[in-house]
């Protein structure tokens, strides 16, 4: 969310930088619920915030940077910023994909949830979520490469905070779902390791 409130603040795209900043403080907001009330009505409200960034890449795939009300920009769908649509839209299916597998989790909250392991969607989102590593990645090499010297050019923060996000915060969350999938298996062989009796000398 700082780094997305970053972008508005330096008027990069605030049409849908601003969507994406205020989904992604209410998703932080029901993480932190989450972790204290264990609430699973939170996994429906990170669903709804997911598709709302997806519905809001959409918007930006087929009009541009542009705010709601305003007419389409649709040559970005011919000209040099065609890949970045194309990414964008990569990125609206991966959010598709992260919203159902959350509301996946709240339906069946059982899953695959056994002494070892988690429930199975923590795995999958956290495997599904590393593909945005592949697109943020793309999208920083190509606005550093592809769009220099055109009208299009980028400022250098927008490039920068799309390496952030693809090499350090989605390998991060990544990281903290699978563990999350395994920790009960760790919880669990530390308590088998405490019920064990000490040998007899």
């Amino acid at each position: 969310a700082v780094c997305s409130l970053l972008l508005c603040l330096y008027s990069t795209d605030a049409p849908h930088k601003s969507v994406l900043t205020c989904c992604q403080l209410v998703a932080a907001s029901s993480c932190f619920h989450q972790w204290r009330t264990n609430n699973p009505v939170n996994f429906l409200v990170r669903t709804v915030a997911s598709l709302t960034r997806a519905a809001d890449d959409f918007h930006f795939v087929a009009c541009g940077r542009v705010w709601y009300w305003m007419p389409c920009d649709t040559e970005g769908l011919h000209d040099v910023r065609e890949p970045f649509r194309i990414l964008m839209m990569l990125n609206a299916f991966r959010l598709i994909g992260n919203a159902v597998s959350l509301s996946l989790q709240y339906w069946y909250p059982m899953a695959g949830v056994s002494l070892v392991t988690g429930n199975q969607q923590l795995w999958w989102r956290g495997a599904w979520r590393t593909s945005g590593t592949a697109i943020h990645a793309s999208m920083g090499m190509l606005k550093a490469t592809w769009l220099i010297g055109t009208q299009f050019e980028r400022p250098v923060i927008e490039v920068v905070v799309h390496f952030i996000r693809a090499f350090l915060l989605i390998p991060a969350e990544s990281r903290s779902l699978i563990r999350q999938y395994y920790e009960p298996g760790h919880r669990a062989g530390r308590m088998r390791l405490s019920l064990q009796p000490w040998p007899s000398k």
